[in-house]
Protein backbone atom coordinates (compact mmCIF):
# COMPACT_ATOMS: atom_id res chain seq x y z
CA UNK A 1 0.00 0.00 0.00
CA UNK A 2 1.81 3.55 -1.13
CA UNK A 3 2.58 5.60 2.08
CA UNK A 4 -0.20 8.32 1.39
CA UNK A 5 -2.80 5.61 1.56
CA UNK A 6 -1.49 4.41 4.87
CA UNK A 7 -1.14 8.17 6.23
CA UNK A 8 -4.68 8.88 5.16
CA UNK A 9 -6.02 5.53 6.36
CA UNK A 10 -4.14 6.43 9.53
CA UNK A 11 -5.50 10.06 10.18
CA UNK A 12 -9.04 9.03 9.15
CA UNK A 13 -8.68 6.18 11.78
CA UNK A 14 -7.45 8.57 14.44
CA UNK A 15 -9.69 10.97 13.83
CA UNK A 16 -12.53 8.88 14.75
CA UNK A 17 -11.37 6.58 17.57
CA UNK A 18 -10.04 7.89 20.53
CA UNK A 19 -6.07 7.02 21.40
CA UNK A 20 -7.47 4.94 24.59
CA UNK A 21 -9.88 2.94 21.96
CA UNK A 22 -6.90 2.73 19.89
CA UNK A 23 -4.84 1.14 22.50
CA UNK A 24 -7.10 -1.27 23.68
CA UNK A 25 -7.89 -2.34 20.45
CA UNK A 26 -4.47 -2.87 19.66
CA UNK A 27 -3.70 -5.26 22.69
CA UNK A 28 -7.00 -6.87 21.87
CA UNK A 29 -5.64 -8.25 18.34
CA UNK A 30 -2.39 -8.77 19.99
CA UNK A 31 -4.24 -11.27 22.32
CA UNK A 32 -6.28 -12.88 19.73
CA UNK A 33 -3.36 -13.71 17.78
CA UNK A 34 -1.70 -15.41 20.71
CA UNK A 35 -4.42 -17.08 21.64
CA UNK A 36 -4.78 -18.15 17.72
CA UNK A 37 -1.52 -19.28 17.66
CA UNK A 38 -1.33 -21.64 20.95
CA UNK A 39 -4.58 -23.04 20.46
CA UNK A 40 -5.65 -26.54 19.49
CA UNK A 41 -7.50 -25.35 16.81
CA UNK A 42 -4.34 -23.82 15.29
CA UNK A 43 -2.01 -27.06 15.98
CA UNK A 44 -5.04 -28.90 14.31
CA UNK A 45 -5.31 -26.75 11.05
CA UNK A 46 -1.75 -26.45 10.29
CA UNK A 47 -1.43 -30.54 10.62
CA UNK A 48 -4.23 -30.54 8.05
CA UNK A 49 -3.43 -32.32 4.58
CA UNK A 50 -3.96 -29.63 1.97
CA UNK A 51 -6.58 -31.43 0.26
CA UNK A 52 -8.97 -31.54 3.20
CA UNK A 53 -8.81 -27.78 2.60
CA UNK A 54 -12.46 -26.76 1.38
CA UNK A 55 -12.85 -22.89 1.65
CA UNK A 56 -11.22 -20.24 3.70
CA UNK A 57 -13.02 -16.74 4.03
CA UNK A 58 -14.39 -17.31 0.08
CA UNK A 59 -17.39 -15.14 -0.71
CA UNK A 60 -19.63 -17.50 -2.04
CA UNK A 61 -23.58 -18.64 -2.34
CA UNK A 62 -25.79 -20.93 -2.26
CA UNK A 63 -29.37 -20.95 -4.00
CA UNK A 64 -32.76 -21.18 -2.10
CA UNK A 65 -35.88 -20.93 -4.09
CA UNK A 66 -33.98 -19.61 -7.06
CA UNK A 67 -32.46 -16.96 -4.61
CA UNK A 68 -28.95 -16.38 -4.34
CA UNK A 69 -27.81 -16.88 -0.37
CA UNK A 70 -24.09 -15.37 -0.10
CA UNK A 71 -22.21 -17.10 2.68
CA UNK A 72 -18.29 -16.34 3.71
CA UNK A 73 -17.48 -19.63 5.90
CA UNK A 74 -14.55 -18.43 7.66
CA UNK A 75 -12.71 -21.46 7.71
CA UNK A 76 -13.72 -24.93 6.68
CA UNK A 77 -12.45 -28.54 6.09
CA UNK A 78 -13.62 -32.22 5.38
CA UNK A 79 -13.05 -34.45 8.22
CA UNK A 80 -13.23 -38.61 7.92
CA UNK A 81 -16.82 -38.49 8.90
CA UNK A 82 -17.91 -34.70 6.99
CA UNK A 83 -17.14 -30.93 7.11
CA UNK A 84 -16.19 -28.40 10.00
CA UNK A 85 -16.73 -25.10 9.89
CA UNK A 86 -14.90 -22.78 12.11
CA UNK A 87 -16.61 -19.15 12.92
CA UNK A 88 -13.88 -17.10 14.16
CA UNK A 89 -15.03 -14.11 16.59
CA UNK A 90 -12.46 -11.94 18.04
CA UNK A 91 -15.38 -9.99 20.53
CA UNK A 92 -15.48 -9.30 23.94
CA UNK A 93 -19.03 -11.45 24.34
CA UNK A 94 -19.86 -14.47 23.09
CA UNK A 95 -22.85 -14.55 20.50
CA UNK A 96 -25.83 -15.17 22.48
CA UNK A 97 -27.99 -16.44 19.36
CA UNK A 98 -25.69 -17.48 16.39
CA UNK A 99 -28.11 -20.38 15.02
CA UNK A 100 -29.09 -18.40 12.53
CA UNK A 101 -26.04 -17.74 11.27
CA UNK A 102 -24.81 -21.47 11.46
CA UNK A 103 -27.59 -22.93 9.92
CA UNK A 104 -27.24 -20.83 6.93
CA UNK A 105 -23.16 -22.18 6.95
CA UNK A 106 -24.69 -25.82 7.53
CA UNK A 107 -27.34 -25.13 4.18
CA UNK A 108 -24.35 -23.69 2.37
CA UNK A 109 -22.57 -27.33 3.32
CA UNK A 110 -25.60 -29.20 1.78
CA UNK A 111 -25.79 -27.08 -1.32
CA UNK A 112 -21.81 -27.06 -2.32
CA UNK A 113 -21.02 -30.27 -0.93
CA UNK A 114 -23.91 -32.48 -0.48
CA UNK A 115 -23.12 -33.02 3.21
CA UNK A 116 -26.05 -33.72 5.81
CA UNK A 117 -26.26 -31.78 8.41
CA UNK A 118 -25.97 -34.45 10.94
CA UNK A 119 -22.22 -34.75 9.31
CA UNK A 120 -21.48 -30.85 9.53
CA UNK A 121 -19.49 -29.78 12.94
CA UNK A 122 -19.68 -25.96 13.76
CA UNK A 123 -17.52 -24.55 15.75
CA UNK A 124 -17.47 -21.03 17.25
CA UNK A 125 -14.19 -20.06 18.47
CA UNK A 126 -13.54 -16.74 20.59
CA UNK A 127 -10.26 -15.68 19.93
CA UNK A 128 -10.42 -13.00 22.44
CA UNK A 129 -11.18 -14.98 25.57
CA UNK A 130 -9.98 -18.34 24.20
CA UNK A 131 -13.39 -20.17 24.30
CA UNK A 132 -14.68 -22.85 21.68
CA UNK A 133 -18.13 -23.64 21.29
CA UNK A 134 -19.59 -27.03 19.37
CA UNK A 135 -23.12 -26.52 17.25
CA UNK A 136 -24.79 -29.32 15.57
CA UNK A 137 -27.61 -27.90 13.21
CA UNK A 138 -30.80 -30.18 13.00
CA UNK A 139 -33.29 -30.66 10.41
CA UNK A 140 -36.13 -28.70 12.30
CA UNK A 141 -33.33 -25.64 12.30
CA UNK A 142 -32.83 -25.22 8.95
CA UNK A 143 -36.41 -25.60 7.94
CA UNK A 144 -36.73 -22.47 10.26
CA UNK A 145 -34.03 -20.64 8.84
CA UNK A 146 -35.49 -21.30 5.29
CA UNK A 147 -38.97 -19.72 6.71
CA UNK A 148 -37.14 -17.00 8.05
CA UNK A 149 -34.84 -16.33 4.73
CA UNK A 150 -38.09 -16.56 2.93
CA UNK A 151 -40.13 -14.16 5.26
CA UNK A 152 -36.57 -11.43 5.26
CA UNK A 153 -37.12 -11.61 1.59
CA UNK A 154 -40.56 -10.95 1.21
CA UNK A 155 -40.60 -7.84 3.99
CA UNK A 156 -37.21 -6.64 1.69
CA UNK A 157 -39.39 -7.05 -1.91
CA UNK A 158 -41.83 -5.31 -0.04
CA UNK A 159 -39.82 -2.28 -0.18
CA UNK A 160 -39.71 -2.17 -3.66
CA UNK A 161 -41.54 -0.67 -6.61
CA UNK A 162 -39.71 -3.03 -9.55
CA UNK A 163 -38.66 -6.24 -7.82
CA UNK A 164 -37.20 -7.70 -11.36
CA UNK A 165 -34.94 -4.16 -11.76
CA UNK A 166 -34.84 -3.35 -7.74
CA UNK A 167 -35.96 -0.15 -7.59
CA UNK A 168 -37.11 1.08 -4.16
CA UNK A 169 -40.58 2.74 -3.50
CA UNK A 170 -40.19 6.10 -2.95
CA UNK A 171 -38.21 7.59 0.09
CA UNK A 172 -41.25 8.87 2.09
CA UNK A 173 -41.91 4.97 2.72
CA UNK A 174 -39.12 4.34 4.72
CA UNK A 175 -39.53 5.48 8.30
CA UNK A 176 -36.66 6.63 10.16
CA UNK A 177 -35.53 5.15 13.42
CA UNK A 178 -35.51 7.58 16.36
CA UNK A 179 -34.36 4.84 18.69
CA UNK A 180 -30.63 6.51 19.29
CA UNK A 181 -29.55 2.41 20.51
CA UNK A 182 -30.69 0.78 16.90
CA UNK A 183 -29.12 4.11 15.08
CA UNK A 184 -25.89 3.40 16.84
CA UNK A 185 -25.58 0.15 15.35
CA UNK A 186 -26.94 1.16 11.66
CA UNK A 187 -24.94 0.84 8.55
CA UNK A 188 -26.73 3.38 6.77
CA UNK A 189 -26.61 6.24 8.66
CA UNK A 190 -25.26 8.54 5.99
CA UNK A 191 -28.52 8.28 3.91
CA UNK A 192 -30.81 9.51 7.05
CA UNK A 193 -27.87 12.44 7.49
CA UNK A 194 -26.78 11.08 11.02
Amino acid sequence: MPGYCRETISRRIHHLIPQTQLSIIAQDVEQCLRNFYSSEMFALLKDLPQENWLEVENVSFFHLDGLKIWAVLDCSFRTDDGVTIIDWKTGRATSKDISLQLSCYAMYSQDKWGIKPENIRLIEYNLLSDQKAEFTITKGEIKDTTSYIKGSVADMRSLLLDVDNNVPKDEKFFIKVEDERIRDRCNFKKVCDL
